[in-house]
């Protein structure tokens, strides 16, 4: 009952500090997204560079024909599905310029977690889904598929 009672109390702090820490980083990843943005021609290529380096999680589902798509990634936020509890899941959002292959301005994955060890803050990947505007709307005719990564990501591929 002690140990319940300090591990709920561990949690809150730790939630706490989670808050605090996103008030803090708020504004300078609000400045990244403007600098990116200003400079998507003259330094073209920040998220497709940050996301091929991503290792296993990302960089290995992209393939050649998403780099030049990723050139127009301008941002990637995220949303947690439980304010109070984020081992229950989270929404990326995809925010595209205008570009040549689709419509849409964002595309979103939601990931459904949950926590591996009720001691640790791991999670585990129980559930990958395409929401909110994932029915990308063409610009062209393909033959390849384009945007590997997201796709990939929302069959549950590697989860």
């Amino acid at each position: 009952m002690i140990l319940e009672k300090k591990n709920d109390n561990a949690k809150k702090v730790a939630l706490m500090w989670d808050e605090l820490y996103n008030k803090e980083i708020k504004p300078l990843l609000e400045t990244r997204t403007k600098l990116v943005k200003a400079n998507m021609e003259t330094c073209p290529g920040f998220w497709r560079t940050t996301l091929c380096n991503a290792g296993e999680h990302f960089g290995e589902r992209i393939e050649e024909w998403d780099e030049e798509i990723l050139d127009h990634l301008i941002d990637i936020t995220v949303d947690y599905l439980d304010k109070q509890d984020h081992s229950k899941g989270f929404r990326l959002t995809f925010h595209f310029s205008e570009n040549d292959w689709f419509e849409n301005k964002t595309l979103t994955v939601k990931f459904d977690t949950e926590k591996i060890h009720e001691y640790t803050e791991d999670i585990d990947i129980v559930k990958i889904s395409m929401i909110q505007g994932f029915n990308v709307q063409w610009l062209i005719t393909i033959s390849a598929q384009p945007i590997s990564l997201l796709m990939a990501l929302g069959r549950g591929v590697g989860g």
